[in-house]
């Protein structure tokens, strides 16, 4: 299970990335920050680890992490946009 924290005010949104770190799933609803969920580990650690498994078998919505790093990185899409078949947000159509 791989945690992450997304830029999302002042702690950041809780979100599980997929082991390939390709994809992610928000968390948000166990525990908005990782702060939080550090927090309160023990209690949340089984409905995290549930979420984790969740994503890693497709059953739930997920999001591109890579597209998400890209968008991070370089906003703008101006380098090697389409290389490894990560294009910036401006090229990608409908889907993010």
């Amino acid at each position: 299970m791989k945690l992450a924290s997304l830029k999302n005010g002042r702690d950041g949104k809780l979100v599980i990335v997929s082991n390939d770190l390709a994809w992610y799933a928000d968390a948000g609803h166990i525990a908005p920050t990782l702060q939080a969920a550090l927090d309160d580990w023990d209690r949340l650690l089984p409905d995290l680890q549930n979420l984790a498994t969740d994503l890693e078998h497709e059953m739930i919505p997920m999001r591109r992490f890579h597209e998400l790093l890209k968008d991070a990185v370089d906003p703008n899409g101006i380098l090697s946009p389409g290389k490894s078949g990560i294009w910036p947000r401006r090229l990608r159509g409908n889907r993010g």
